[in-house]
């Protein structure tokens, strides 16, 4: 089987300005490499990458007919199982075509790959669906989704690609990977915690992606898992980046506003504890309980002492000395 014909794979034989014997075809494809400057790794392998290059780029000077050696040794040589597994840096030379961002080499390559080359990841556990999105190439995406690449492969930080868009800001990208995805196959996914502990929704909580969480929320991510390290959820995270927007959409779409972490805070006690009154008033409203306490045996309440905008929040009907209330008395 040949991967390129004449109609995609331009002929080495005339790379130098005249015919060459076909037997010739890789030192003379090395020299032409050569003299473009384009060989410049001592890495032979990479040299896969160039001649999917060259397959696009140099003029077609001889039908197939008249190379089949050429042909073939090229072909052989593209199927080389260790030339596809280990090119550079155990890097495929579709990594490598991803990360020149070459659409015509990259979509040939997730065309003909089995799924298990394409699966395939590099030094940094990076896989071709992490550098497409790395790099935000939406249409890579969603080829590489389109033939059916794992979505659970985690790089060295433990991130799937998922991870990656949503750290990113990546929202086509991760819709890409979540669109045409049965949801007991995503449900592992958006579960998924990387070294840090950190969910999908945790990262783009944490990076203010507020497009990227509305779509994870839609696919159905827990809105109350907590990451691994204390045990806060993505509304913890909002409460403590004082971000108004994500605690709303958080909240609207019915995230446990009274939910504890490993030390027993709960998000109202991190908003009174760093005096936002805002978001504490948007907790209370939605029904945040006043009253719980954490490990240092403390409630929300104890945390507002002394401070009357957000003592005001606070419900006080049972919360009376002699019938007054507490607020704004001093003892």
């Amino acid at each position: 089987m040949l991967i390129f014909s004449c109609d995609t794979l331009i002929s080495c034989c005339h790379v130098i300005g005249r015919s060459i014997k076909s037997t010739d075809a890789r030192f003379h494809f090395l020299l032409y490499c050569t003299r473009v400057g384009l060989l410049q790794l001592p890495t032979r392998g990479f040299e896969v990458f160039i001649l999917s290059v060259l397959a696009k780029s140099l003029p077609r000077y001889m039908p197939a007919d008249k190379c089949p050696d050429t042909l073939a040794w090229c072909n052989g040589f593209l199927l080389n199982p260790f030339y596809v597994c280990f090119v550079l840096h155990r890097s495929t030379f579709l990594h490598l075509a991803i990360i020149h961002e070459d659409d015509f080499i990259t979509q040939h390559l997730i065309e003909i790959f089995p799924k298990e080359v394409l699966d395939i990841q590099n030094n940094l556990y990076q896989s071709p669906l992490h550098l497409a999105t790395y790099l935000n190439l939406t249409h890579v995406v969603k080829s590489l989704v389109g033939k059916g690449v794992s979505l659970e492969l985690q790089d060295q930080d433990g991130n799937t690609a998922l991870h990656v868009a949503c750290q990113h800001g990546q929202t086509e990208c991760a819709s890409e990977m979540t669109s045409d995805v049965s949801p007991s196959k995503l449900a592992p996914v958006l579960e998924t915690q990387n070294w840090r502990g950190l969910t999908c929704l945790h990262l783009a909580a944490l990076n203010r992606q507020h497009p990227t969480m509305k779509l994870l929320v839609k696919k159905g991510a827990d809105l109350n898992i907590q990451e691994g390290t204390s045990g806060k959820t993505a509304l913890h995270l909002a409460v403590e980046l004082h971000d108004v927007a994500s605690v709303k959409l958080l909240l609207s779409r019915g995230a446990n506003v009274d939910a504890a972490m490993l030390n027993g805070c709960t998000p109202l006690h991190l908003a009174v504890g760093r005096q936002d009154a805002a978001i504490a008033n948007l907790l209370c409203q939605a029904g945040a309980d006043t009253m719980l306490r954490n490990m240092e045996d403390e409630t929300a309440l104890d945390l507002a002492d002394g401070n009357d905008d957000i003592l005001a929040l606070f419900p006080f009907d049972d919360i009376q000395i002699s019938g007054r209330s507490v607020v704004g008395v001093k003892f």
